[in-house]
């Protein structure tokens, strides 16, 4: 049964105000993620260790969504889909770093949300990931952090085990693969901690991890890890993120834009590019048909282009395609004007008459 009550009594406190600089960063992800910001205070995840690696050199400032104590940890899916706007905030994060799965597969112990089905699973990741673009800043980065393995036995504790997460994880990543390259990072942190503990034990998981707690008992280990677990993956964690933050004396041109910004930005210079595009034509056009016997055209385009070396080689492919005589090269050459000896890349029209018939535009009819 799905908790009842108020949006801060089911989802814990909302992000506080975001610095102004620094970039920010978020974590969603339950207890194997949230650790108490008071360091006298034993915790049960990476988060703490995380936010020290990056606010210790003033690189970003972290929060975790719910606060950092366990009660307002994500829980299942389900839970993230009825707190994540309340979690995000209004403010836009820089980097957004998320996992559900260990509660989706199975309750934790006195939890009252019920497990997530496989199906239910994947469309609720769906809605996740549609809000968490929407709250990244133009660069921001939305980074997907696997379900960590569950050691054998887990039963006594819950009942969980690692072939349900190893299916949780899977559903996921086929369902970032779907998604435009480069708007979710994986972090793999499932094969991050099988690689240090091996898979040797029943259900392809492992009886003792150096890693994790032996919890309750040596003989019942559980999901949680102790001090050495937590700073390894945090190092994992703090360093992907880190690679994602943005530079406050560096400029951004040529970072890869989120899934959001990439489609704003192609929306606004659809327009732009539509004139380049017409100029480049008519440009080739007129001097093959003119009887020059090569034209060259930097790939990188005139004038300031902005198109890609494959975009502007296709346009002009058409350029020629559209002349009747005119056929296309490639080849490779120096920058004589500016005196670097840089290699160009280019597509070239090659007349094959001199002049285009009178009263013709060379376009095919």
């Amino acid at each position: 049964m799905v908790p009842k009550g108020t949006t801060r009594e089911v989802c814990g406190p909302p992000p506080t105000a975001h610095n102004k600089s620094l970039p920010n960063v978020l974590l969603i992800g339950d207890s194997i993620s949230m650790g108490d910001a008071d360091p006298t205070v034993e915790t049960l995840g990476y988060g703490s260790a995380v936010r020290r690696l990056l606010e210790s050199p003033s690189l970003a400032f972290v929060q975790h969504n719910g606060g950092w104590l366990k009660e307002g940890q994500a829980g299942p899916s389900s839970k993230g889909v009825r707190c994540i706007a309340h979690w995000l905030g209004a403010e836009k994060w820089d980097v957004v770093h998320m996992n559900h799965g260990l509660h989706d597969v199975a309750p934790a112990r006195g939890s009252s949300w019920p497990p997530v089905a496989p199906h239910r699973y994947v469309a609720n990741l769906e809605l996740l990931y549609e809000q968490i673009q929407a709250s990244l800043t133009p660069r921001g980065q939305f980074i997907w952090a696997t379900t960590t393995p569950v050691p054998y036995p887990s039963d006594v504790v819950v009942r969980r085990n690692n072939t349900l997460v190893q299916l949780y994880n899977s559903l996921a990543a086929r369902l970032w693969e779907s998604k435009p390259r480069g708007s979710v990072v994986t972090n793999d942190l499932y094969a991050l901690v099988i690689r240090r503990c091996g898979a040797e034990g029943a259900l392809g998981s492992y009886y003792r991890c150096a890693l994790q707690r032996n919890w309750p008992t040596p003989d019942e280990g559980d999901v949680h890890f102790n001090s050495e677990g937590r700073e390894y993956m945090a190092l994992a964690v703090a360093g992907l993120v880190a690679q994602y933050l943005p530079a406050a004396h560096v400029s951004t041109r040529g970072q890869r834009p989120s899934h959001a910004a990439a489609r704003s930005a192609d929306a606004r210079q659809r327009g732009p590019r539509k004139e380049e595009a017409r100029a480049s034509l008519a440009l080739a056009r007129d001097l093959c048909r003119g009887g020059e016997r090569r034209v060259m055209i930097n790939s990188q385009g005139h004038s300031g282009s902005r198109f890609s070396r494959v975009a502007f080689q296709s346009l002009m492919h058409k350029a020629c395609a559209a002349d009747r005589g005119c056929t296309m090269e490639s080849g490779d050459g120096t920058d004589s004007q500016t005196g670097f000896r840089r290699v160009l890349h280019f597509k070239a029209c090659r007349g094959t008459r001199r002049t285009a018939p009178a009263g013709t535009t060379g376009r095919r009819r």
